[in-house]
Protein backbone atom coordinates (compact mmCIF):
# COMPACT_ATOMS: atom_id res chain seq x y z
CA UNK A 1 0.00 0.00 0.00
CA UNK A 2 1.29 3.48 -0.84
CA UNK A 3 2.43 5.67 2.01
CA UNK A 4 3.55 9.06 0.63
CA UNK A 5 7.00 10.02 -0.59
CA UNK A 6 10.38 9.47 1.03
CA UNK A 7 11.62 12.97 1.99
CA UNK A 8 15.29 12.07 1.36
CA UNK A 9 14.98 10.70 -2.15
CA UNK A 10 11.55 11.86 -3.24
CA UNK A 11 10.64 8.30 -4.28
CA UNK A 12 7.32 6.65 -3.51
CA UNK A 13 7.34 4.73 -0.20
CA UNK A 14 5.43 1.50 0.36
CA UNK A 15 4.30 -0.27 3.53
CA UNK A 16 4.16 -4.03 3.80
CA UNK A 17 0.56 -5.18 4.42
CA UNK A 18 1.64 -7.86 6.86
CA UNK A 19 4.45 -6.38 8.96
CA UNK A 20 3.98 -2.64 8.13
CA UNK A 21 7.68 -2.40 7.18
CA UNK A 22 8.28 0.69 5.02
CA UNK A 23 10.19 0.20 1.77
CA UNK A 24 11.03 2.37 -1.20
CA UNK A 25 9.98 1.11 -4.62
CA UNK A 26 13.13 0.51 -6.67
CA UNK A 27 13.73 2.75 -9.64
CA UNK A 28 14.63 0.61 -12.66
CA UNK A 29 16.81 3.38 -14.12
CA UNK A 30 19.10 3.05 -11.08
CA UNK A 31 19.80 -0.63 -11.85
CA UNK A 32 23.31 -1.10 -13.17
CA UNK A 33 23.73 -3.24 -16.28
CA UNK A 34 25.32 -6.60 -15.70
CA UNK A 35 29.07 -6.67 -16.06
CA UNK A 36 30.43 -8.26 -19.22
CA UNK A 37 32.18 -11.56 -18.68
CA UNK A 38 35.65 -12.08 -20.06
CA UNK A 39 38.01 -9.75 -21.90
CA UNK A 40 38.33 -9.24 -25.62
CA UNK A 41 41.49 -9.94 -27.58
CA UNK A 42 41.71 -6.26 -28.54
CA UNK A 43 41.66 -5.22 -24.88
CA UNK A 44 44.46 -7.67 -24.08
CA UNK A 45 46.55 -6.42 -27.00
CA UNK A 46 45.89 -2.81 -26.00
CA UNK A 47 47.14 -3.36 -22.45
CA UNK A 48 49.83 -6.06 -22.80
CA UNK A 49 51.38 -5.95 -26.29
CA UNK A 50 54.65 -4.00 -25.97
CA UNK A 51 54.67 -3.01 -29.66
CA UNK A 52 51.14 -1.62 -29.39
CA UNK A 53 51.97 0.26 -26.18
CA UNK A 54 55.00 1.85 -27.85
CA UNK A 55 52.92 2.87 -30.88
CA UNK A 56 50.40 4.53 -28.56
CA UNK A 57 53.25 6.30 -26.73
CA UNK A 58 54.72 7.56 -30.02
CA UNK A 59 51.35 9.07 -30.95
CA UNK A 60 51.55 11.18 -27.76
CA UNK A 61 54.82 12.88 -28.78
CA UNK A 62 54.62 16.66 -29.14
CA UNK A 63 56.75 18.58 -31.59
CA UNK A 64 59.53 20.47 -29.84
CA UNK A 65 59.50 18.30 -26.70
CA UNK A 66 61.85 15.43 -25.93
CA UNK A 67 61.20 12.78 -23.29
CA UNK A 68 63.83 10.87 -21.37
CA UNK A 69 63.63 7.11 -21.64
CA UNK A 70 62.09 6.78 -18.20
CA UNK A 71 59.42 9.41 -19.03
CA UNK A 72 58.62 7.62 -22.29
CA UNK A 73 58.34 4.25 -20.54
CA UNK A 74 55.94 5.74 -17.98
CA UNK A 75 53.92 7.58 -20.67
CA UNK A 76 53.55 4.42 -22.73
CA UNK A 77 52.65 2.20 -19.78
CA UNK A 78 55.65 -0.06 -20.32
CA UNK A 79 56.87 -0.10 -16.72
CA UNK A 80 57.24 -3.71 -15.59
CA UNK A 81 57.11 -5.19 -19.08
CA UNK A 82 59.93 -6.58 -21.22
CA UNK A 83 60.34 -3.52 -23.47
CA UNK A 84 64.14 -3.29 -23.94
CA UNK A 85 64.39 -5.30 -27.19
CA UNK A 86 61.60 -3.29 -28.80
CA UNK A 87 63.09 0.06 -27.80
CA UNK A 88 66.49 -1.03 -29.15
CA UNK A 89 65.04 -2.18 -32.51
CA UNK A 90 65.96 -0.34 -35.74
CA UNK A 91 62.36 0.86 -36.11
CA UNK A 92 62.80 3.09 -33.05
CA UNK A 93 66.06 4.64 -34.28
CA UNK A 94 64.24 7.57 -35.89
CA UNK A 95 62.52 8.41 -32.58
CA UNK A 96 65.53 8.30 -30.26
CA UNK A 97 68.93 9.86 -29.70
CA UNK A 98 71.50 10.36 -26.94
CA UNK A 99 72.87 13.51 -25.36
CA UNK A 100 75.54 13.19 -22.65
CA UNK A 101 74.67 9.54 -22.04
CA UNK A 102 70.92 10.18 -21.64
CA UNK A 103 68.54 8.65 -24.19
CA UNK A 104 65.75 10.92 -25.41
CA UNK A 105 62.65 10.13 -27.46
CA UNK A 106 60.66 12.51 -29.61
CA UNK A 107 59.26 13.42 -33.01
CA UNK A 108 61.59 12.20 -35.80
CA UNK A 109 62.05 15.73 -37.23
CA UNK A 110 63.24 17.07 -33.86
CA UNK A 111 65.64 14.14 -33.39
CA UNK A 112 67.01 14.53 -36.93
CA UNK A 113 67.45 18.30 -36.45
CA UNK A 114 69.51 17.77 -33.28
CA UNK A 115 71.56 15.05 -34.98
CA UNK A 116 72.38 17.31 -37.96
CA UNK A 117 73.56 19.98 -35.51
CA UNK A 118 75.81 17.34 -33.88
CA UNK A 119 74.14 17.91 -30.51
CA UNK A 120 72.64 14.45 -30.40
CA UNK A 121 74.10 11.08 -31.40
Amino acid sequence: MKNGRDPGTGKQKYKCRDCKHETVKPNLSDVQPTKKLGISIHEIIKTHDVDELIKQGIKKFEKGTLLTESEFVDLSGLRGKNYRTTLDSPDMKQHKGRIDGVTYYGVPTDIEDLKTRYIMR
